[in-house]
């Protein structure tokens, strides 16, 4: 049978009725039926058009599903639904004609129509089904009447070749994936009606350029514009309340976008490598910033975080390169693991007191961070904190913390003063404390901590492994420093003299020769000797002399005017000198001079090297001795005394420097400037 008619005296033509009648070619319904059943031609792969007369109202679910010759169908006028899968599958179909009477075209109603080009959907229809267009691939344009109320899901998903659409006035809702994969799609006008977009409602749309969300919209779904790489710019209305999760995720070509007032959450990889944004606005609405919200956006160069914010996620600006300065407002209460992970142009940052926790990693990487203050909220810092900031330099800590994660300073070999106001030594996690700053530079730097801990923190490692401990206090008053067992330290002051306390002595370095150190003890603490102004001096403890030392200022005008190779800065700096530089630490682990006290080369080659404040450093001049250190041994120094002290007594010192009464034990010494032998 390859045609049919079915006369005036049939009102319905039932389900199934000729479904798998392949080489059916032509049907002519008489003008008294009025409704197709479910699956009436389903499979007649010869069909190649159909009219459907006026006095028919319905047509049913899979009517025409896969008559794949079909090309062309006029629907009647009284028809007012067309089924779910009705045409499904008629991948032949160029053109249909909907008629003036239907309010609802049902799901997957044209779903894989790959011919069809164009398609009117009249003011009658009242709702879009699921997926009614999906891969309509011919699909060009589409015109959406101002009586649909809502579009379904996946309604037009995957119609790759469509390039404008038109949605009407009445839609208040865009389903979830109904424009998905639209790659050809340009631009899309969202009427004012519309309160809600849908997940994945435009995602993959990637020739879109611009869109304007408006203002009666309040929610945009997760993945909305999710790899809308042409998209250039965003307006967002001030009645949105919330961004869904990666609703913007690797829009590349995103260059700005505003967020309106009303916005309180962004989700979570909301603009997740949006590379080329810039510069982005955040709104005193917003509370949460997601996890990996902004991360990757590496044209990013500034962010402002309002006060409203009280938590940032994880990862939120992880990888965001260009990022050189954040500030981050008054209530955030905890940074997520990761926040600022990699981003390796910050320079600074800065913490309110309402910061209580800083998660793992945080500013893992930030290589570009010279310095930053811990407000005394925060009670514990994470695990790697900062991992790898190698131009750090110096940190501040307040007085609420009482937990460090491991590594939290690992490879910070910039440090050059950590100010920690923390009465109570802060302890690691599970009290392992040896990892905190494992891989820095603590051996050359000053910790400063309150002057009722200094014993404390002397005692405890890994703080005590800085090579200068003092107490925070204003230079000008008393200076209390602590000398570790090794016996030294450097010190120096431009405004202030200082009495020495009993137990210390002040040397200055007069010569460098045949790679040994000249020096010469200006100032006594048995004497009440006085270190003057202005003159940068390595200070040693008397034996068995260890712990905190208080420096009692003065304005006593004694000076010092002969040679010294040491100098110093009331600051944090960077040395200065023409010769080579040297810094006193202990040696480099793995080398001969392991854990020995001595002056060493604080840059390659001796260059110059960042130091920390009220210290000194040392230098050898161009042309003397190159050696690569000094070790503080009796084969490394010399030393001249000053004799008018100690007229008619004899002056020893151990081989490492350190005055000394009568020796008690045998082995070698320096008397008077010379080396003897106790036996």
């Amino acid at each position: 049978m390859t045609s049919v008619t079915i006369p005036n005296s049939i009102t319905s033509i039932g389900s199934e009725a000729f479904e798998g009648c392949r080489v059916l070619a032509s049907v002519t319904i008489g003008n008294s039926v009025t409704s197709i059943g479910n699956s009436a031609f389903s499979k007649c792969s010869g069909l190649t058009s159909i009219t459907i007369p006026n006095s028919v109202t319905s047509i049913g679910d899979w009517a025409f599903e896969d008559c794949s010759g079909l090309t062309s169908v006029t629907i009647g006028n009284s028809v007012i639904s067309i089924g779910e899968s009705a045409f499904d599958g008629c991948s032949g179909l160029t053109s249909v004609t909907i008629g003036n009477s239907v309010t609802s075209i049902g799901d997957y109603a044209f779903y894989g129509c790959s011919s069809l080009t164009s398609v009117t959907i009249p003011n009658s229809v009242t709702s879009i089904g699921k997926h009614a267009f999906s891969f309509c691939s011919g699909l060009t344009s589409v015109t959406i009447g101002n009586s649909v109320t809502s579009i379904g899901d996946g309604a037009f998903y995957g119609c790759s070749g469509l390039t404008s659409v038109t949605i009407g006035n009445s839609v208040t809702s865009i389903g979830d994936g109904a424009f998905y994969g639209c790659i050809g799609l340009t631009s899309v006008t969202i009427p004012n009606s519309v309160t809600s977009i849908g997940d994945e409602t435009f995602r993959g749309c990637s020739g879109l350029t611009s869109v304007t969300i408006p203002n009666s919209v309040t929610i945009i779904g997760g993945g909305a514009f999710y790899g809308c790489i042409g998209l250039t710019s965003v307006t967002i209305g001030n009645s949105v309340t919330s961004i869904g999760d990666g609703a913007f995720y690797g829009c590349s070509g995103l260059t700005s976008v505003t967020i309106g007032n009303s916005v309180t959450s962004i989700g979570d990889g909301a603009f997740y490598g949006c590379i080329g944004l810039t510069s982005v606005t955040i709104p005193n609405s917003v509370t949460s910033i997601g996890d990996e919200t902004f991360r990757g956006c590496s044209g990013l160069t500034s962010v402002t975080i309002p006060n409203s914010v009280t938590i940032i996620g994880g990862g939120a600006f992880y990888g965001c390169i260009g990022l050189t300065s954040v500030t981050i407002g008054n209530s955030v209460t905890s940074i997520g693991d990761g926040a600022f992970y990699g981003c390796i142009g910050l320079t600074s940052v800065t913490f309110p007191n309402s910061v209580t926790s800083i998660g793992d990693e945080t500013f893992r990487g930030c290589i570009g961070l010279t310095s930053v203050t811990i407000p005394n909220s925060v009670t514990s810092i994470g695990a790697r904190v900062f991992y790898g900031c190698s131009g750090l330099t110096s940190v501040t800590i307040g007085i609420g913390l009482t937990r460090l994660g491991y590594w939290t300073f690992y490879g910070c070999n910039g440090l050059t003063d950590v100010w920690c106001y923390a009465e109570d030594v802060p302890t690691g996690i599970a009290n392992d404390n040896t990892s905190i700053f494992d891989n820095t530079s603590i051996n050359s730097a000053m910790l400063h901590v309150p002057v009722a801990s200094i014993d404390a923190y002397g005692l405890t490692k890994p703080w005590s492994d800085f090579g200068m401990i003092v107490a925070i206090n204003n230079y000008g008053n008393n200076a209390d420093i602590y000398i570790h067992s090794v016996g030294y330290s450097t010190f120096y002051d431009s405004n202030n003299a200082y009495i020495l306390p009993n137990g210390l002595t002040a040397k200055v370095v007069t010569n460098a020769s045949n790679n040994k150190l000249t020096y010469k003890t200006i100032a006594e603490g048995k004497n009440a000797g006085v270190v003057p102004k202005g003159t940068a001096v390595m200070l040693a403890s008397d034996e068995n002399h260890t712990g905190t030392f208080t420096l009692t200022a003065t304005e006593s005008n004694a000076s010092y005017s002969g040679t010294n190779l040491l100098r110093g800065s009331d600051n944090a700096t960077t040395t200065t000198g023409n010769g080579y530089h040297y810094k006193l630490s202990y040696g480099q682990t793995g080398t001969q001079w392991n854990d020995m006290m001595g002056w060493y080369w604080g840059a390659q080659d001796g260059a110059p090297f960042q130091i920390g404040g009220h210290k000194a450093w040392l230098v050898v001049p161009n042309g003397g001795t190159r050696a690569e250190n000094f070790t503080i041994e009796g084969d490394d120094i010399e030393i001249t005394d000053i004799g008018s002290d100690d007229e008619g007594h004899d002056v020893y010192y151990d081989i490492q420097g350190r005055r000394i009464s009568t020796p008690t034990n045998s082995g070698l010494y320096i008397k008077n400037g010379k080396k003897v032998v106790i036996k």
